[in-house]
């Protein structure tokens, strides 16, 4: 009987694991991507800047408010 409560605790423990482990992964991820993606879109807001885009058409070009190109603009002057 104690073989048989040790191996279901085992597959409990593992199952449970696994799934804690998923759920990390996958917030880990969405956090890392989303990153990823405002870094992109402020690198391009300063290219686009340098190349002499106004703020409102990288805006636009970007899909970001244009408070914010101004602001990424600004804390690279």
């Amino acid at each position: 009987m104690c073989k048989v409560i040790e191996e279901m605790r085992k597959e409990v423990w593992n199952e449970a694991w696994n799934e804690a482990w998923d759920e990390a992964w996958d917030e880990a991820w969405g956090k890392a991507s989303s990153e990823a993606e405002l870094k992109t879109k402020e690198a391009s807001v300063r290219r686009m800047y340098l190349k002499g885009f106004p703020a409102d058409q990288i805006a636009y070009i970007i899909d970001l408010p244009v408070d914010e190109v101004k602001n990424i603009i600004s804390s690279e002057i």
